[in-house]
């Protein structure tokens, strides 16, 4: 299934990835492996995410503490937000 971004999602990727930059030359490569093995899963297993607020289904990263927000459509799959968990639950519901 196809994935495509919201504009504001790609950017909490990066943003995410450089600031374990800064603390740890090897972070940033963590962080983007997690990060496509979750797209991949998402991309091949749309409904794999668990339900979560808004419609929305997410995908935990496994040595980050960040997650996947997405929903699924009949055109692919949008993701709405790249969110650490210790973020306000939800700040991208109007995306």
């Amino acid at each position: 299934m196809r994935v495509f971004f919201h504009r504001s999602a790609r950017p909490e990727a990066f943003r995410a990835k450089y600031w374990y930059a800064d603390r740890d030359p090897h972070s940033p490569e963590t962080f983007q492996d997690e990060f496509d093995r979750a797209i991949a899963l998402i991309e091949a297993y749309p409904e794999a995410g668990q339900t979560y607020l808004h419609g929305t289904r997410r995908v935990v990263l496994a040595s980050v503490p960040y997650f996947i927000v997405y929903r699924v459509h009949a055109r692919g799959v949008t993701v709405v937000a790249v969110a650490h968990s210790k973020q306000r639950p939800g700040y991208w519901s109007r995306r």
